[in-house]
C-alpha cells in the first residue's frame, strides 16, 4: 500500500506551472501567499473564530451546529510557489472550538477507496499531503453525504471523502488534466462533478501574454465536468476570465459559476450544452453557495485594487460584499457589506441556524454575522 507523504507541491520558475500562477497573483491579491495577523476581535456583532489558516471555504454540517473549514497553507519557497500541507478543520459555530477533520493527527492513513467515488485509477489516498481549495457537500443518490475537496498538495486534483458518524473517510479522486489550476467544485448526479479551470495552460499563447489577458477581461480559463467512464470535458461556451466559484442545482441541470476581471459577472448555464440561461453582469464572486433557495456571491466590492489589498504585506483591507441571487433570473439583492475590517479577503458566506459565516483566503479567521 502507497502512503501519502507530506510534501509541498512546489511549482518551480521554469516550469508552465509557476508562469501560469504568478499571473494570476499578478490579478490576484498576492498576499495569499504570506497570511499575516489580522485583527481577531468582536465588533458591532461580528464575531470572529480564530486560530485558522487561509480558511478559504466553508460548508455547513447536516447537525446544524458545525462547519466544515479548509485551510489550504499557500507559501512560497527559494524556488517558487507552493502547497504546504493543510487541513480540513470542523469548527463548531457556536464555541468555536476547532477540531481537526482530515488528516487527523496520528491517524495512520489506510486507503479505503469505493467503487463509484472518483476515478477508479486514483493513485492513492493524499493523507497528509492535502492542500484543500474549493469544498462542497451534497447527498449522493444512496443518502450518504459526500464531501468534494479541490486539492493542489502532490497532484492538482478533485478528492473524494464520505462524511458519517466517524467523520470524514477519504473514498476516492479524479486527477486533474495536466497543467489545470482548479478553482472551486460542485457535484453532479451519478458522482459526478462540474469544476473551475482557472487557467488553460495547454494555450501557451495565452500563458505567454495572461497578463495583458486578464487585464482587458478576456477568457483565461473554463468550465470542466468529469463523470465516471466519460472522464474530463469541456463545457462549450464556457470561457472567462479566471472562472472561480462554481454550484449546481438540485437536479444537476444547471450550473452557476463566476468569473472575474473587467467583465466579472455571475452565469447561469446548461450543463449539457452550454446554453447560457441568465447571468449577473458586474457582480465580483470569489466563491458561490446556497441559502436555501437563494444562491449567495461573495467577493470584493466593484473591481479589485492593487493599491488596497496588497499595500501592506499581509493584509487585504477591501471592501467585500454577500449578495443574493434569484436561482432562476439571477437577478441580485445586497444582504451584507464590509469596509474589510471585520475580515480580510472574504470568499464566501454560509448559512448556519441564526446566523452567517464568512471564510476568506487569506485570514487567521472566519467571521460570524447575524443572519441578515
Amino acid at each position: 500500500m502507497k502512503i501519502s507523504i507530506a510534501r509541498p507541491r512546489v511549482l518551480r520558475p521554469d516550469g508552465v506551472m509557476l508562469r501560469l500562477f504568478a499571473v494570476l497573483l499578478a490579478a490576484l491579491p498576492p498576499l495569499a501567499l504570506a497570511a499575516g495577523p489580522a485583527e481577531c476581535a468582536p465588533q458591532d456583532g461580528l464575531k470572529p473564530i480564530c486560530g485558522l489558516h487561509q480558511p478559504g471555504d466553508l460548508e455547513a454540517l447536516p447537525d446544524g451546529r458545525h462547519l466544515l473549514v479548509t485551510q489550504m497553507n499557500m507559501g512560497n519557497t527559494t524556488f517558487g510557489v507552493s502547497w504546504k500541507p493543510g487541513q480540513l478543520t470542523r469548527v463548531d459555530g457556536a464555541s468555536g472550538e476547532r477540531v481537526p477533520a482530515y488528516p487527523r493527527p496520528g491517524a495512520l492513513v489506510r486507503s479505503n477507496p469505493r467503487k463509484g467515488w472518483g476515478d477508479p485509477a486514483c493513485p492513492e489516498e493524499i493523507g497528509s499531503a492535502l492542500s484543500p481549495g474549493g469544498l462542497h457537500l451534497s447527498r449522493r443518490n444512496d443518502g450518504v453525504w459526500q464531501v468534494l475537496v479541490v486539492n493542489h498538495g502532490v497532484r492538482e486534483s478533485v478528492e473524494f471523502f464520505e462524511l458519517g458518524r466517524d467523520g470524514l473517510q477519504w473514498r476516492g479522486c479524479v486527477v486533474a488534466p495536466p497543467t489545470s489550476l482548479l478553482g472551486d467544485v460542485a457535484a453532479l448526479p451519478g458522482g459526478a462533478f462540474a469544476a473551475t479551470n482557472m487557467i488553460d495552460g495547454h494555450r501557451l499563447d495565452l500563458v505567454a501574454r495572461i497578463g495583458a489577458v486578464v487585464a482587458r477581461g478576456e477568457d483565461t480559463g473554463f468550465v470542466l465536468t468529469w463523470a465516471p467512464g466519460a472522464g474530463w470535458k469541456q463545457i462549450p461556451g464556457s470561457g472567462g476570465t479566471l472562472p472561480k466559484g462554481i454550484q449546481s442545482d438540485s437536479d444537476g441541470r444547471h450550473v452557476y459559476y463566476s468569473v472575474g476581471g473587467l467583465r466579472a459577472e455571475v452565469r447561469k448555464v446548461v450543463v449539457a450544452t452550454g446554453a447560457q440561461v441568465a447571468t449577473a453582469p458586474g457582480l465580483q464572486a470569489e466563491r458561490l453557495s446556497w441559502d436555501g433557495r437563494r444562491l449567495l456571491a461573495t467577493g470584493f466590492e466593484g473591481p479589485y485594487r492593487a493599491d488596497v489589498c496588497g499595500k501592506v504585506a499581509g493584509h487585504c483591507p477591501a471592501p467585500f460584499h454577500v449578495t443574493a441571487l434569484d436561482s432562476s433570473t439571477l437577478a441580485t439583492t445586497r444582504l451584507f457589506r464590509q469596509d474589510g475590517t471585520a475580515l480580510e479577503g472574504a470568499t464566501v458566506a454560509v448559512p448556519q441556524g441564526k446566523r452567517w459565516f464568512l471564510g476568506s483566503f487569506i485570514s487567521r479567521h472566519i467571521l460570524s454575522i447575524p443572519r441578515p
